[in-house]
């Protein structure tokens, strides 16, 4: 993977777990994690982010910024990170 586009999912990270609640951020990062894995893999599917991934992240984030950081998912979906 590139430098790039690990620094890029690192600030996506960063820009989710500052987004929730710190309780959750073991869940979080274990769910972000799973994700980046199966991005490298090139497994991080529309499909997975739509039905699984984004499903189980949502729930943990504000209404408010879910939006934004979905989008950011999608780019990252669709290799535009």
């Amino acid at each position: 993977m590139e430098k790039q586009v690990k620094t890029e999912l690192q600030a996506l990270r960063q820009a989710l777990l500052a987004a929730a609640d710190p309780k959750a951020a073991g869940q979080i990062n274990a769910l972000v994690t799973l994700g980046f894995r199966k991005l490298q893999q090139g497994d991080f599917t529309a499909a997975y982010v739509t039905y699984s991934f984004w499903p189980q992240l949502a729930v943990f984030l504000p209404e408010a910024v879910q939006p934004a950081l979905h989008a950011q998912l999608v780019q990252l979906e669709q290799g535009e990170a």
